[in-house]
């Protein structure tokens, strides 16, 4: 009879967040439930920890370094130059010249524009990596915290078998004690025991495990009371994903350094402007001029060829990413919809089947407590509906866990 109670109770449950039923999972002290703790707040949490925000602060100095290169008068050093020429110790006459003169490297036409494009393209993609991270790091947490709760589930059902099998066990003695069963079905009954205690060690090992990744990734030792989240109505990816937005930045980015390369790679034009003093001799009338000059850079267009080909080849590979990495979106999307209808249809026929097991327990339970059946009957009749029972919280679990994965793909960040 207390078989059967524990079976009744078990198909009341209602469906459960991972706070209660990890319950069990919180007295092994691996984690702990913060019931105020939110999915979006622990992806926060694990983004600020995560590696890739080392290169978020790199892309904010890149970000800052061209705007600084932008908003500058000239596009590159200056030069400063100062000679002396005298003729007297070498002829033993002539003149002296003193002379000084600065050069400086003023923009081109369209190059300021370039490095404009490049800086407002770097500091929007900085923005946007800082999402992308995040949305990385969503998936990684959404993806450990329904392991754990999967483990859980598992962990939870064997300690229910573990605790159905002893009970069976104190009932099966009391009547071999009686003479009403055989000593092969205290044996037996022994050793169904034995058999999910040993489970017990093997889905806790796994749980230990799960938890390990779990905190390794988000670096807390809490998990959310509830994370169970609503299938976003995105129907397909397009190009405001954060992912696609990234690349598209990044390109955009790309396109621009190609641009300023036309302009870099060759010789620079420069312009010189200078001052020139003559005399004879010291203290003699001196010769004051000013000099202008201009350097205009030509030739070598197969130097400038290699390194645009090579930039546009970095530039292509880029734009393939992006094509591919929308294509595979989009096929995830799909798949990911169908598993969720497949998982719907699922749930009811488990929720009907869990229905039909409760109800064929209670008979075979009633059977054997008159000895119409065997405890071997008994006991693949409980392994049945206790798999069908369970199967129902299951598949609540996994049609969650597909929800949550149709909103990752989707780029939906809570």
């Amino acid at each position: 009879m207390r078989i059967l109670v524990y079976l009744f109770c078990l198909f009341l449950l209602p469906t459960r967040g991972l706070a209660d039923s990890c319950h069990a999972f919180e007295i092994t002290g691996l984690t702990q439930t913060n019931v105020s703790l939110t999915l979006g707040e622990l992806i926060d949490q694990a983004t600020q920890g995560f590696p890739e925000m080392s290169l978020v602060q790199a892309k904010s100095d890149e970000a800052a370094a061209y705007r600084d290169y932008a908003d500058s008068l000239f596009a590159g050093s200056h030069v400063a130059q100062i000679g002396y020429l005298d003729h007297e110790p070498i002829d033993g006459f002539g003149q002296k010249q003193f002379d000084f003169s600065i050069t400086v490297q003023p923009w081109q036409w369209g190059e300021n524009s370039a490095v404009e494009r490049i800086a407002n393209a770097a500091g929007t993609e900085h923005k946007l990596y800082r999402e992308f991270v995040r949305y990385s790091v969503a998936g990684l947490v959404r993806d450990s915290l329904w392991r754990i709760a999967l483990a859980c589930f598992e962990r939870e059902k064997v300690m229910q078998q573990m605790g159905l099998a002893s009970d069976l066990l104190d009932v099966v003695t009391t009547r071999v004690r009686s003479g009403d069963l055989g000593e092969a079905d205290l044996l037996l009954a022994r050793s169904d025991f034995l058999a999910s205690k040993a489970e017990l060690i093997r889905v806790s090992g796994k749980l230990g495990h799960v938890v390990y990744v779990y905190q390794s990734i988000t670096g807390v030792g809490e998990i959310p009371g509830q994370f169970e989240e609503v299938r976003h109505p995105i129907a397909t990816i397009d190009s405001s994903h954060i992912a696609i937005r990234t690349l598209n930045m990044l390109i955009e980015k790309e396109k621009a350094k190609i641009a300023l390369i036309r302009y870099q790679t060759n010789s620079q034009f420069l312009l010189g402007l200078g001052y020139i003093r003559q005399q004879e001799t010291w203290g003699s009338p001196a010769q004051n001029s000013l000099s202008v000059a201009v350097d205009v850079p030509f030739g070598a267009p197969d130097r400038l060829n290699t390194e645009i080909a090579s930039s546009n080849a970095e530039l292509n590979e880029v734009i393939v990413q992006r094509d591919m990495l929308l294509r595979n979106l989009r096929l995830q999307l799909q798949e990911a919809s169908r598993h969720i209808e497949v998982g719907t249809e699922n749930l009811q026929l488990a929720e009907d089947r869990a229905e039909l097991a409760k109800r064929y327990i209670d008979i075979q339970e009633v059977g054997f407590r008159y000895g119409e059946i065997s405890l071997s009957e008994l006991l693949t009749a409980r392994k049945h509906s206790f798999e069908a029972i369970y199967s129902l919280k299951r598949q609540r679990i996994v049609l969650n866990r597909e929800i949550a994965l149709y909103n990752q793909v989707a780029g939906v960040l809570p």
